[in-house]
């Protein structure tokens, strides 16, 4: 039972927005079904109540879903390296990395390739890099209303 509410707690988290916006996405009409269960209806989960398309994507992103965080943990336990992010790209999870990868988060990648697919792409800059640029661009953007930027991300 908790494996089973797990899974759809975190397809309901993960696919809830995504479920609304290929429903109401520009030009995407629902495909005919057949009838979903009565809300409430014995037996009826959640899942039941979610069109099939979205479901299975929604139960496919599961294991990325998993392998993401358990990829994310490891880089949050570690000192500030060179982590630049991660993502869940098609079919597989990347965590995109400037430098060589330190041993802790070597062995996080071999274990989240277990539970997913997971690539390891090169980036030019660690998150705290951009961090750093950003809070030196951030005041000039932030000292002149008339500038067309508005915010630095």
């Amino acid at each position: 039972m908790k494996r089973t509410w797990k899974v759809t707690s975190r397809v309901l988290a993960a696919g809830v927005l995504a479920g609304a916006t290929a429903l109401a996405g520009p030009g995407a009409a629902p495909a005919p079904a057949q009838a979903a269960p009565a809300p409430g209806a014995e037996g009826t989960t959640i899942l039941d109540l979610i069109p099939g398309g979205t479901r299975d994507r929604m139960v496919a992103q599961v294991p990325l879903v998993d392998a993401a965080t358990g990829l994310r943990a490891a880089v949050e336990r570690g000192p500030a390296r060179g982590y630049a992010g991660i993502g869940l790209v098609g079919d597989h999870v990347t965590l995109w990395w400037k430098g060589g990868l330190p041993a802790d988060v070597a062995s996080a990648v071999a274990v989240a390739r277990r539970i997913a697919p997971v690539e390891v792409a090169k980036a030019t800059y660690a998150r705290t890099e951009l961090a750093a640029a950003a809070a030196r661009v951030a005041p000039v953007v932030d000292g002149d209303a008339g500038d067309s930027a508005y915010d630095v991300r």
